[in-house]
């Protein structure tokens, strides 16, 4: 039995990488073979994919506003203000080196239909997790599988939208791969209502595959090497709100710990140099690091906040956007509902001082968050190893028959 992976290995952000490591190991823990797989050689064409949707939905304002800050910070990069080309060229080099951990497919396609030759020396792709069906991923028609031939099972493993609600041309692309899927699973309540609303099958909902993994394990591949010798409060915003970081501000006020940020990422807030520690170069084992030695942490960031759950942290989560339709809040808060964590998303900063004192209750969370772990397991076993134990054997069997 042989699966491949398809999952955003390859982009420079921390939850990213980590949730595809994470997928990988976790179903090499269970002995199956599995590759993620390589899109060395199909970057020009997803890139290029990627800007003909920007394009074709230029007169959107408010899709466009939303890239304003990753732009703005790119040409900072570029003209390298105060360092950041250079910080951001050692980032990306920490990441390559984080790569090797993973086992990529010999082959990378270079285009759709080497893409499909690729498919079939697969038993079973999967496709997860992260904002993999968000519009601007569903446009190049890679995480849809739409270039997987008809007999080879394909399976979704905490893929999530990133959006509560899709335009009218989007569901349409949606319902059509989501049809062709063997087994659906997602990652957060919002995302279970658009596969209901689209195909009228009821999705199982997973955790993120960095839960899939033990603390211990997470532990081994942590670096503490940039964390400060006394306790602190670590920090990571990808937007550029400023009630988060006047949030975590006073939270510095009040407990006396510095602030250690890993900055720079999505975005670029003037407000972010004047933190005690800004890291704008952290590797992934680094940023496990950061968030495992934290006293607390404030983020605005849903795999920040899962790893403050996995380290049994005290957290404090922030909105990124008040839009609905083009928020990436929904996997936040439906993380936190599930937890019974909802008081740790901060939408007053004013009560920062009774904030502060709420303890978490972490044996009643950890136990929910084990039932939720167990749950997807028992998808991943009898859904998708299952189904293509399945699938090999019949496949085993007609080839005795010719």
């Amino acid at each position: 039995m042989k699966i491949g992976i398809v999952s955003c290995y390859f982009i420079n952000n921390y939850g990213s990488i980590l949730q595809a490591y994470a997928l990988q190991e976790y179903f090499g823990t269970k002995g199956i073979e599995c590759d993620t797989v390589s899109v060395e050689g199909l970057k020009p064409y997803l890139d290029a994919q990627k800007r003909q949707y920007y394009f074709h939905n230029i007169h959107k304002a408010g899709l466009i506003f939303s890239k304003l800050p990753m732009i703005y910070l790119k040409a900072l990069r570029k003209i390298n203000y105060r360092n950041l080309g250079i910080e951001y060229s050692e980032r990306v080099r920490k990441f390559d080196d984080f790569r090797r951990n993973f086992k990529l497919s010999g082959i990378s396609a270079t285009s759709p239909k080497q893409l499909t030759d690729l498919a079939l020396t697969y038993d079973a792709i999967v496709v997860g997790s992260d904002q993999l069906w968000r519009p601007d991923n569903i446009f190049p028609e890679y995480y849809t599988l739409s270039w997987v031939p008809d007999n080879i099972p394909k399976f979704s493993y905490a893929t999530s939208f990133g959006v509560s609600e899709l335009d009218g041309c989007y569901k349409s692309k949606a319902r059509t791969f989501l049809n062709r899927m063997s087994a659906i699973s997602v990652r957060e309540n919002s995302g279970g209502d658009l596969v209901k609303e689209l195909t009228g099958k009821i999705p199982c909902i997973v955790c993120d595959p960095v839960f899939l993994l033990t603390k211990n394990r997470w532990n081994t591949l942590s670096d503490t090497g940039r964390c400060p010798n006394r306790k602190y409060i670590f920090t990571y915003f990808l937007g550029r709100g400023g009630e988060c970081r006047r949030f975590a501000e006073k939270l510095s006020d009040i407990t006396g710990l510095p602030l250690v940020g890993a900055v720079h990422n999505d975005s670029y807030a003037e407000s972010d140099e004047n933190i005690d520690y800004p890291i704008g170069d952290c590797s992934p084992s680094e940023f496990i690091g950061l968030i495992s030695n934290a006293e607390y942490i404030c983020t605005d960031s849903f795999h920040a906040t899962a790893f403050s759950t996995i380290f049994n942290k005290k957290f404090f989560a922030f909105k990124r956007s008040k839009s609905r339709k083009h928020g990436t809040n929904s996997r936040i808060e439906s993380f936190l509902k599930m937890t019974g964590l909802e008081t740790r998303l901060v939408t007053d900063v004013g009560r920062a001082d009774d904030i502060v004192l709420n303890d978490i209750d972490y044996e009643t969370v950890n136990d929910k968050i084990l039932s939720f772990i167990n749950k997807s397991c028992d998808f991943t076993e009898k859904e998708i190893l299952q189904g293509v134990s399945f699938n090999v054997r019949e496949k085993d069997f007609a080839s005795q028959l010719d």
